[in-house]
């Protein structure tokens, strides 16, 4: 399942659930619809190409600005081998794909 969180200018901000707990899964799924995850290098190693005029600029700035995959689990959750328990930690996005989220929003 994937949920659109925000809509940038040439991009967008999305929630996913896996199924299989890979980021790979994401990856694959997001190419294959044509949004491929900024700053991936292996399957956008260009994120910005395809766009024209002051999109393409837009989204060079934005693929400049993060330094690794746009990925981030902001919940993991899972049933503890030992006790059985449900176990749920959560994580805000950290400061530097925040930072690429601000400027996203104001471009």
């Amino acid at each position: 399942m994937r949920i659109r969180l925000e809509r940038w200018r040439a991009a967008e901000l999305l929630r996913a659930e896996l199924d299989t707990g890979r980021t790979h899964q994401i990856r694959v799924h997001l190419l294959h619809l044509g949004h491929p995850v900024v700053g991936d290098r292996t399957y956008a190693p260009d994120r910005h190409r395809g766009f024209g005029g002051p999109e393409r600029a837009w989204a060079a700035g934005l693929a400049r600005r993060v330094p690794r995959q746009f990925l981030h689990a902001t919940e993991l959750r899972f049933t503890h081998p030992r006790t059985g328990e449900p176990m749920r930690f959560d994580a805000p996005l950290p400061p530097d794909l925040a930072a690429a989220a601000e400027w996203a929003r104001g471009g």
